[in-house]
């Protein structure tokens, strides 16, 4: 079974306060009648560079338990539970672990981490049809 690791490529840039990170989210093209040739605009979206250690581990998380044989819905709650976890330990409750600041986006972005690596490898590694398929599509 192929087992696939989420790569980003990214660019980095010191915001004001903290550090971000640009993702590419679209492309949109349209044809510019004026000059004759076509438009293409890029969109991105600035993501706090914490909230991607939070997805990054949560896809982490969900490939080590995925690598280990658990199912799919046993990985994003692995993630889930991490992400939980984390929180717990930020709010202070458990003794002798500090605490810092408690985020809900912070567990959301552990959860969508391991959702986003379950669902990337369940698309790759699904069976190619055979050839000559007539439930195949062409």
């Amino acid at each position: 079974m192929r087992r696939l690791f989420l790569a980003l490529l990214m660019v980095l840039h010191a915001g004001a306060a903290r550090a971000e990170t640009r993702f590419m989210v679209g492309i949109d093209t349209s044809w510019d009648l004026q000059a004759a040739s076509p438009r293409i605009q890029l969109y991105s979206v600035s993501v706090p560079n914490d909230k991607l250690e939070h997805f990054l581990a949560g896809a982490t998380i969900a490939w080590m338990l995925s690598v280990a044989g658990y199912n799919a819905p046993t990985a994003v709650a692995g993630s889930a539970t991490a992400g939980a976890l984390k929180e717990v330990r930020d709010m202070g409750v458990l003794p002798g672990l500090g605490h810092g600041d408690v985020e809900f986006a912070d567990f959301v972005w552990t959860l969508m981490g391991g959702a986003a690596y379950v669902g990337i490898q369940a698309l790759l590694s699904r069976p190619s049809p055979a050839k000559g398929d007539p439930s195949s599509t062409h």
